[in-house]
């Protein structure tokens, strides 16, 4: 998960340094961003310091020269900010069937239950706690697109881009052809 704390420059900013420290709620003490210590660009990731269960503030020091001002940032709770991103799609299919298997890297993060809601050519079909469907009884040799979204505690995300698979061939069956006979009787 990519949890990025940004900022703006002040005007005129070349030659400012800025060191980046944060502060899990419940602690006291703030913490360097060793990667992030008196870097030129205006971004930190701290993905890997933030809690999953607790709010995290960052604080950024501007330094030039003899001078330094910081700023503490508000507080950054991942649970209810984290933006939801559409889940990937890959697409498995035989003559009849589709498997769908939905990924995203926020499930491992949270340990929680997701949902996840599966469009086949637009039209809703699956709504389901398990990142996989089959859908069965579809034609062979046909073309079907399917799209994804995901939601947790009535938030949702985007709904992903489309993800189109053909079903393979299936067995070429013998019909039956029935032609009229017509039968002259001679008498």
């Amino acid at each position: 998960m990519n949890t990025t704390l940004t900022w703006m420059p002040p005007e005129n900013a070349e030659g400012v340094f800025y060191t980046v420290s944060y502060l899990v709620y419940g602690s006291d003490i703030w913490h360097s961003k060793l990667e992030c210590t008196n870097i030129t660009w205006t971004w930190c990731n701290l993905a890997h310091e933030t809690n999953k269960n607790s709010t995290t503030y960052g604080n950024v020091t501007a330094s030039y020269l003899n001078c330094s001002i910081s700023e503490i940032s508000e507080g950054f709770e991942p649970y209810h900010q984290t933006i939801l991103t559409p889940p990937k799609i890959n697409l498995f299919s035989t003559a009849t069937s589709i498997v769908i298997n939905l990924t995203h890297p926020i499930v491992d993060y949270f340990h929680i239950k997701f949902k996840y809601h599966i469009y086949l050519n637009g039209i809703h079909i699956k709504e389901t706690e398990t990142p996989y469907y089959i859908k069965e009884h579809l034609d062979s040799h046909t073309k079907y697109c399917i799209t994804a979204k995901l939601s947790v505690f009535g938030r949702e995300s985007s709904m992903s881009g489309t993800t189109c698979i053909t079903t393979e061939r299936g067995k070429k069956h013998i019909k039956p052809l029935w032609l009229p006979i017509v039968i002259q009787l001679k008498g």
